[in-house]
């Protein structure tokens, strides 16, 4: 019920929220998403995978702009 309401409060589909939840649809890809994590020793929320590199934790701006630009040049 608490997880229902967070998501009805961010403004989510309640019902569908609490569907997912209870049927378990997003198991499989959870599963799969914390196991990419522990290869990646990935420890830390938020976490940005940026081109080949990982950025931890919180970042401004300016370092995001920087590693997205370095990842992705800018066609001329």
């Amino acid at each position: 019920d608490v997880l229902a309401n967070l998501a009805v409060a961010i403004g989510l589909d309640g019902a569908a929220f609490r569907a997912a939840l209870e049927s378990r649809k997003y198991k499989t890809i959870h599963q799969q998403a914390l196991e990419s994590a522990r290869e990646r020793e990935i420890h830390s929320v938020p976490t940005f995978i940026i081109g080949d590199r990982i950025f931890p934790g919180v970042l401004s701006q300016e370092t995001l702009e920087q590693a997205i630009c370095a990842a992705v040049p800018l066609k001329s």
